[in-house]
């Protein structure tokens, strides 16, 4: 800002006024920043791990269906980190609506009331629980969170931001012999868990 003054008040092709006090510059500097509501300091965000929004009005028909455990077929889904991934879609397509989202989604009917819940519970202002995902036909689990939630002004727009992180099991390394007979049931308890 003081660069910027100076430019003003005492380089050509301005020049306003050249014998003006460095104080004075100052003072300037410091009231024309107070008067934009003080500047802070620059922050880049950094999406580490596939995250989605889901955009929907809630109504009185929307919080019933999300009781049931359903999402609203016109909600809004986007997001970034390859979270279509997460739903069986290719990378890089643009937004979705839920229906076309989960059309053939074979995991929807466990998955929708897992994030309906979590919904319900946001809007509820209780702390959503999270849940474990699992792609179809791949290895890696995540942890699916609902990690905040905006309500837009004079709307019915609510808007709610998940978050699901790759989990680091050990399990999925086949039991060695070295291996205790506890080791060895979780190993399969597990498996038969997520895998069957």
């Amino acid at each position: 800002m003081i660069s910027m003054l100076n430019d003003i008040y005492r380089s050509q092709p301005w020049n306003v006024r050249p014998d003006l006090q460095d104080s004075a510059i100052g003072d300037l500097a410091t009231k024309l920043i107070a008067s934009l509501g003080g500047i802070g300091p620059t922050v880049f965000n950094f999406d580490l791990v596939p995250n989605f929004m889901v955009e929907l009005d809630y109504t009185d028909q929307v919080r019933e269906h999300l009781g049931r455990g359903l999402l609203p077929e016109d909600a809004t889904v986007s997001g970034s980190q390859s979270w279509k991934t997460l739903f069986g879609k290719i990378p890089d397509t643009g937004a979705w609506t839920w229906s076309e989202l989960v059309s053939d989604w074979e995991n929807r009917t466990l998955y929708e009331f897992e994030i309906a819940t979590m919904i319900s519970d946001a809007v509820e202002r209780d702390a959503p629980r999270g849940c474990y995902l699992r792609r179809s036909n791949d290895l890696v689990i995540y942890r699916l969170s609902l990690r905040r939630f905006e309500r837009v002004l004079n709307s019915k727009t609510n808007r709610f931001y998940f978050t699901a992180a790759p989990m680091d099991v050990e399990v999925y390394w086949l039991p060695q012999e070295s291996h205790d007979n506890l080791e060895t049931k979780l190993f399969h308890l597990v498996n038969i868990s997520w895998l069957v």
